[in-house]
């Protein structure tokens, strides 16, 4: 199973354009694909889109009437607006990193949205200025210069994934830039921000990672991250310091910063102190917090 492969069922745009459709009532898949009015040579692409989705699940087919879960839509009640371009990918991370779709120890198998997991935990990885996601030669060479030799699995199979990779990323708030290919998940972390921090609130950073990595967990020291970590050679990972942050994270929480959405303060002894990544920013931080937005 895969989410990211545009030759099948990877299509997030047409994902995106079935859910708009199914949370104004449940529909047969037969009227779905009526409304979408495909052509003829993507007719099948629906009802496949539908099928992953319901084992993700996102979707329930009830006596052929495809519907939201009962999951799904609590995580649209919590929101409780109207406000569908910013629910929807809210909706989606809360799938993709529901525990019941992931089990860290098997992430190296082709289940559930794997393939989603390892591209976008190593993504994380990444310094967003020197790593370039518009060349497929130049992902191949990094990657074997940070996977273990003995590991046969690749962290992105092959380039057909890099399109649905760019869109999910774009959606979901990972990616950024005109070309939906720069590495940036302050969107991501900015749509969720209820879910980390309350307003005024001010939490120690590693609270705050913990509550990151439950929502999602790609992140410094979240489960999947932690699992994927294994299969890094150890010469790339002796580079990266316990308590430094990840490029991404770090420009991240600088650009909510910087946004004034957040202040970070670095109290007292370094033993709480995080240090963010130096191509970022020279910062110490052990505190946040949220500023009343």
């Amino acid at each position: 199973m895969t989410i990211c492969n545009n030759t099948t069922d990877g299509h997030c745009e047409l994902l995106f354009m079935i859910l708009k459709i199914l949370i104004q009532k449940p529909k047969t898949i037969e009227q779905v694909v009526s409304v979408l009015n495909p052509d003829d040579t993507h007719l099948s692409k629906p009802r496949s889109t539908i099928n992953r989705w319901i084992e993700l699940g996102l979707f329930t087919n009830d006596n052929g009437l495809i519907d939201l879960t009962k999951f799904a839509k609590a995580q649209l009640n919590v929101l409780n607006n109207g406000d569908l371009k910013k629910n929807l990918p809210y909706l989606i991370r809360r799938i993709l990193f529901n525990k019941e779709n992931y089990r860290s120890e098997n992430l190296w198998t082709t289940t559930g949205a794997n393939d989603f997991y390892t591209a976008f935990t190593w993504f994380m990885m990444q310094n967003p200025f020197t790593f370039h996601l518009r060349s497929w030669k130049s992902i191949v060479t990094v990657m074997g210069e940070q996977k273990k030799k003995n590991i046969d699995r690749e962290i992105i199979q092959n380039d057909t994934r890099l399109q649905g990779l760019y869109a999910y990323g774009h959606y979901l708030g990972f990616l950024s830039g005109n070309r939906k290919n720069f590495i940036d998940p302050t969107q991501a972390i900015l749509d969720d921000i209820d879910l980390l921090i309350k307003k005024n609130e001010e939490i120690s950073f590693e609270e705050f990672l913990r509550r990151l990595n439950d929502a999602i967990p790609i992140f410094d020291k979240g489960n999947i991250r932690v699992e994927f970590e294994k299969s890094l050679d150890e010469r790339y990972l002796d580079n990266i310091g316990e308590k430094t942050i990840s490029p991404a994270l770090s420009l991240s929480l600088i650009r909510l910063e910087e946004m004034n959405f957040l202040r970070i303060s670095n109290k007292g002894d370094a033993e709480n102190s995080y240090s963010f990544s130096k191509t970022i920013s020279n910062k110490l931080i052990s505190h946040m917090q949220r500023n009343n937005g």
